[in-house]
């Protein structure tokens, strides 16, 4: 694939580290459409020739220091997983990779400031963070 897209033009909402970029967090594909994740902005889809498929606005939320969210998308069958670690409401969330539509969202209340994306661990899948209960997702 080679294409270069601008899929945003304007002031950015948010801040940025200075050793950072606006687009921190790494793309993926299945092959069929690139899923782009920029936690300011939303979720976009481009087809293999950098065609827009969708997009999904979100909420922008600041973020310690504006090191960024931490967080690249991860893909499950038709499931596009993000993390949005940020200093007002840290969530995991869900869409429909096909149409970029929520499926489901948790709240997660954090102690440390970031986490990471969602792993796969031993061919299972996992969501991990560092909440005060302990537990993982």
């Amino acid at each position: 694939m080679i294409w270069k897209k601008e899929f945003y033009s304007g002031q950015p909402p948010g801040g940025r580290h200075r050793k950072n970029s606006f687009t921190s967090e790494t793309p993926i594909t299945d092959g069929k459409l690139v899923y782009v994740y920029v936690a300011n902005l939303g979720l976009y889809a481009f087809d293999m020739n950098g065609a827009q498929a969708w997009h999904t606005p979100l909420e922008s939320y600041p973020i310690y220091l504006d090191f960024g969210t931490g967080g690249s998308p991860a893909l499950s069958g038709n499931t596009l997983v993000i993390v949005n670690d940020n200093e007002k409401q840290q969530f995991i969330a869900a869409f429909d990779s096909k149409t970029g539509k929520s499926l489901w969202r948790t709240n997660r209340d954090l102690a440390a400031k970031g986490g990471g994306p969602p792993n796969a661990l031993d061919g299972l899948r996992h969501l991990y963070g560092r909440p005060r209960s302990g537990r993982r997702w």
